[in-house]
């Protein structure tokens, strides 16, 4: 994404494992990206009848964490305490609230660390257009078999009848 502008978006933020990466990789190459981490730090929302619940032992509030123990994590892995803290903006809360109302301009890169149905398809619905040409949407979970199976139905959903996009495996 070197040539596209736009900031990085990542929706599901966790304990910040994969932020912390995505900083550091930008920081490397000198890019100075707007960083944006969407999360309810409550853990999951309800998850959806798509997302077989029972099945998986996927509940509300799994995978809690807080803000504050992903900020000390960036700082600890010796991230430039300024980038952090000036071009980092968390936006907290559940994502039907919180990624309805980005206006915070182009993305270059939106990773999807979301796990559940809904929230696949809500993330998608709302940020896919601000994704610019040549811009990257990282899937997290759309190879897992099994437990997050309500990710890869949402996701082949959203996608079908769109532009063929490639796909790449990690």
């Amino acid at each position: 994404i070197a040539s596209v502008e736009g900031a990085v978006v990542e929706c599901g933020v966790g304990w910040g494992r994969s932020l912390c990466m995505l900083m550091m990789i930008m920081e490397v190459l000198g890019q100075d990206r707007a960083f944006y981490g969407f999360d309810s730090f409550e853990g999951f929302p309800s998850p959806s009848s798509e997302d077989e619940p029972e099945k998986y032992g996927l509940k509300k509030g799994r995978h809690k964490t807080s803000e504050q123990a992903v900020r000390e994590h960036l700082l600890r892995s010796q991230l430039p305490t300024d980038k952090v803290n000036s071009r980092l903006k968390f936006r907290k809360g559940f994502f039907e609230q919180t990624v309805r109302n980005y206006q915070d301009g182009p993305i270059a890169l939106l990773h999807l660390d979301v796990d559940l149905y809904q929230s696949y398809q809500e993330c998608l619905n709302q940020l896919y257009t601000h994704v610019q040409k040549g811009g990257i949407i990282a899937l997290d979970e759309y190879h897992e078999t099994g437990k997050y199976s309500g990710a890869r139905k949402a996701i082949d959903e959203f996608f079908a009848g769109k532009e063929p996009i490639v796909r790449a495996r990690f």
